[in-house]
């Protein structure tokens, strides 16, 4: 029965550097992968904080702007008071109403107006958001697949470096 002779199998290994360039090729593109992670994750960073930051000042420009307009409502009902006075109206009566609550009413739709801006625009930075976040899972995979790729290639060339077998390696003799 014919067997494998280890002394002859392991001289034709000859030297190890095809094993260590090996390792050291997978070491450096695993590095080079952290890196770029790193970066990935950074960017991410980035542009989240960029994203509730320009939300946050939506909000406030938003707030801001309501706070105006009510203040501008309160001067508005106090000037059509003073005339609604002067002119002998009475304030409660329907027609003095009517006056006050339009001014109301027409606070409120320019208020609803705003408020529905401020939304388009928030949606509008969750959107690029949404999208920066599927671009950043579609470069981790391409670097994955990179990876992998490039671990292949590694391993071709390490197994195309390694000596073809001799003949005398593998004892042919019969043990009977």
């Amino acid at each position: 029965m014919g067997g494998l002779n280890p002394a002859a199998f392991l001289g034709s290994l000859g030297s190890l550097t095809p094993l260590l360039g090996l390792a050291g090729d997978i070491y450096a593109t695993e590095q080079q992968a952290r890196q770029q992670r790193r970066e990935i994750d950074q960017s991410q960073a980035a542009a989240d904080a960029d994203a509730a930051g320009r939300i946050e000042a939506v909000r406030a420009a938003e707030a801001d702007a309501n706070a105006e307009r009510q203040a501008a409502l309160r001067r508005a009902m106090a000037r059509q008071r003073a005339r609604l006075g002067a002119s002998g109206i009475d304030l409660a009566s329907g027609s003095g109403e009517a006056i006050l609550l339009g001014l109301v009413d027409e606070t409120e739709l320019e208020r609803d107006r705003a408020r529905g801006r401020a939304n388009r625009d928030i949606d509008a930075i969750r959107r690029r958001l949404s999208a920066t976040r599927r671009s950043n899972l579609l470069a981790r995979d391409r670097l994955r697949t990179g990876r992998f790729l490039g671990h292949f290639g590694n391993l071709q060339g390490f197994l195309a470096s390694l000596p073809a077998p001799q003949p005398d390696i593998i004892d042919t003799a019969d043990d009977e």
